[in-house]
């Protein structure tokens, strides 16, 4: 959602290897949506540094069949690639996306809300994205990127979110993974990997720990015209 920082690889490698070594049992996303272009605007202060970001995204993602972005199988459009989604299935839900954050860059805390459709495919021939809106909702919730302020390329999310389909407030936890330049993979970008372990002391019972020391590299339909784009990994309960 936000580009707050520039790290190379030798960086994270520093931070990772003194970081608490508490990789555990992970998780799997049921929705993975990325960020297409941001809108950014920067409040500065005295010092002439920003102390605040606010920012509006569009994104395109996708969510898994049986979670609560994709609760049954009549809202699923077949897919042109596979994303990282539980068995890879050759169907699963078009999310379109419009999100805004507003950042305390001194803390990395801040807010993020917006809204959501589930798309099909258009009524008539085409071959382009899905645009048929099946079904909409709107999200709210707490964003963190003070790990993004020490040179670690993610932030984290803790919300909400309601659709028409029903179910009252569905709760969610996440991870913005930012890509970063790593010269290891055939794209030139990478994304640095993340365990989640459930946890009775972590909102939504799910925490995440230290990053892995590998990466997954961006694959071409993981950018946006040569772009590689911000992922926003989605968990529930």
């Amino acid at each position: 959602m936000t580009k707050l920082v520039a790290v190379t690889l030798a960086s994270l490698m520093a931070f990772v290897l003194i970081s608490p070594p508490a990789f555990a049992q992970g998780r799997v996303a049921g929705a993975q949506v990325y960020e297409l272009t941001e809108n950014a605007k920067f409040t500065f202060g005295k010092s002439r540094l920003p102390f605040r970001e606010a920012g509006v995204s569009q994104m395109l993602g996708f969510a898994a069949v049986g979670t609560p972005l994709c609760p049954t199988p009549d809202l699923t459009t077949p897919l042109p690639g596979t994303p990282a989604l539980p068995g890879n299935p050759s169907a699963a839900c078009v999310l379109n996306v419009t999100g805004s954050d507003h950042i305390n860059l001194t803390t990395g805390l801040g807010t993020i809300s917006g809204q959501f459709t589930i798309v099909k495919a258009d009524l008539l021939p085409a071959v382009d994205t899905p645009e048929t809106v099946v079904a909409r909702g709107n999200f709210s919730g707490q964003i963190d990127f003070s790990a993004a302020l020490q040179g670690l390329p993610f932030g984290t999310v803790t919300g909400h979110f309601t659709s028409n389909l029903g179910g009252g407030a569905i709760p969610f936890v996440g991870v913005f993974l930012l890509p970063f330049a790593d010269p290891r993979n055939q794209s030139g970008f990478g994304y640095l990997l993340y365990q989640f372990v459930p946890n009775s002391d972590c909102p939504q019972g799910v925490c995440f720990t230290s990053p892995a020391v590998q990466s997954q590299p961006v694959q071409p339909n993981q950018q946006a015209i040569g772009y590689p784009t911000p992922r926003f990994d989605i968990y529930f309960q």
